[in-house]
């Protein structure tokens, strides 16, 4: 049993010394530097836009950007991942003319897809509005933060 701890032992320091380990550890660390560099400057510019326009326009922010994402994300077709997919095989295969068509097709689905989730939410912030009770300017925010979607 000593013996086996002795030999697993040595195999995990080879592998702490080995490059591919170090390097991973190098980028892992770094990652971890930059999420939590970006969760300390996101916490302050959330507090320095809290102090500065208040709680109650901040709130009609987030209202707004929750309102288009929400429109975006039901009608905005993400044609990102089908090309992803599809087109790793089809250059897997050598079929160059085929990709491109498929980057073509893609392309027209999400500027068709975006344009009409715009249009549609431009169109539906007044129903909405007037049915969970927003303000005015809350509707008409949201009519120019709509544009966003494309």
């Amino acid at each position: 049993m000593v013996k086996s701890i002795k030999v697993n032992i040595r195999k995990i320091n080879k592998w702490l010394k080995e490059d591919t380990f170090k390097k991973l550890m190098r980028n892992a660390l770094s990652l971890l530097i930059g999420d939590t560099g970006a969760s300390i400057i996101n916490t302050l510019s959330l507090t320095i836009m809290l102090k500065v326009i208040g709680v109650e326009n901040y709130g009609i922010i987030v209202l707004i950007q929750a309102y288009t994402m929400t429109i975006d994300q039901l009608l905005n077709f993400q044609s990102w991942q089908a090309i992803i997919k599809y087109g790793a095989e089809e250059l897997e295969q050598g079929n160059i003319e085929s990709f491109k068509r498929l980057i073509k097709q893609g392309a027209i689905l999400d500027v068709s897809t975006a344009f009409l989730g715009t249009v549609v939410a431009i169109l539906l912030i007044d129903k909405i509005g007037l049915l969970l009770n927003w303000n005015n300017l809350v509707i008409e925010y949201g009519k120019i933060y709509s544009v966003s979607i494309l």
